[in-house]
Formats: structure tokens, C-alpha cells, sequence
């Protein structure tokens, strides 16, 4: 029952986010250009909480092999995935998720 009101709410606020906009969006493409493209080693990349993908916009294109989303939003999942189909797009709330998989599962 938890995980189900935690996607409920969780689908509303993908619904209406303006995370992507603005200065929220320029800010992210900052710090994540210049805080943590700098430390990024080549490999697997779990990328926790997306949201529309600002930070997957800059990491994928350049480490596109084992890259994985998870977010508790199918809407964002369905975006990023949109845009990136062989991203492995994980949607699951961090606490049910378990890891692994490819198809979306938990």
C-alpha cells in the first residue's frame, strides 16, 4: 500500500514538474558538466532520480553502455526512454528497488 500511495504522489508531481525549466535547468547542466563529468570513470552508470533527464542529456551521450535510470515517475522513465531507446529505464521508488533488470522491472 505504501509504494502504491509513494507512485501515486510521485506520478503528480512528474505531472507538473518545472524542474527542466529555468534556472532549475541551467543550474543542473552546470554542476553536472562541471562538478561531475570530472569524475565520471567509464563504466556503469546508475543515475537515481532523473526526473526529465537533464543530467542523463549530458551522461548518456558520452557513456551510452550499462547506463541505468530509476525513478519513481513512469512518466519520466517513458521520456528519457522516449529519447534514449536502449537506455535501461527503471521505474521503481528506491526503496522497492532491487537492482538489475532491463524491462522496467524492480
Amino acid at each position: 500500500m505504501r509504494e502504491q500511495n509513494e507512485n501515486e504522489r510521485l506520478e503528480k508531481i512528474a505531472e507538473k514538474s518545472i524542474y527542466a525549466k529555468g534556472i532549475s535547468k541551467i543550474t543542473q547542466q552546470y554542476c553536472c558538466n562541471e562538478m561531475f563529468l570530472p569524475h565520471i570513470i567509464p563504466g556503469t552508470i546508475l543515475e537515481l532520480g532523473p526526473a526529465e533527464g537533464i543530467m542523463t542529456d549530458i551522461l548518456y551521450p558520452k557513456y551510452p553502455v550499462g547506463y541505468t535510470v530509476v525513478d519513481g515517475s513512469s512518466l519520466f522513465c517513458n521520456q528519457i526512454k522516449e529519447r534514449y531507446p536502449k537506455i535501461n529505464a527503471i521505474n521503481s521508488i528506491f526503496e522497492e528497488f532491487t537492482g538489475g533488470g532491463g524491462g522496467g522491472e524492480k
